[in-house]
């Protein structure tokens, strides 16, 4: 399954860019600091365009965090078709 992978996705340019590819049917996976925001996100897009969200709450401004996620992707084998 191929997932379109939203960094700042809480909100913001990130939760507009996050709602208007579920609009279009992409998966997501979503990241930003935010749990409880990315968790709100997440369960009102999957409810209201069917689709399957994925999230991760993080800081991007930690250095090891980059390493993360890609672990992350591979070990859930998410395949990220864009990055935004």
């Amino acid at each position: 399954m191929n997932y379109a992978f939203i960094t700042g996705a809480s909100k913001g340019i990130g939760r507009a860019i996050a709602i208007e590819l579920a609009q279009r049917n992409n998966n997501l996976l979503l990241t930003a600091r935010s749990e409880d925001l990315l968790k709100a996100l997440a369960a009102d897009i999957q409810r209201e365009y069917e689709v399957t969200v994925q999230f991760k709450a993080c800081d991007l401004t930690d250095s090891e965090v980059p390493a993360e996620l890609s672990k992350w992707c591979r070990s859930n084998e998410y395949s990220v078709s864009a990055l935004y």
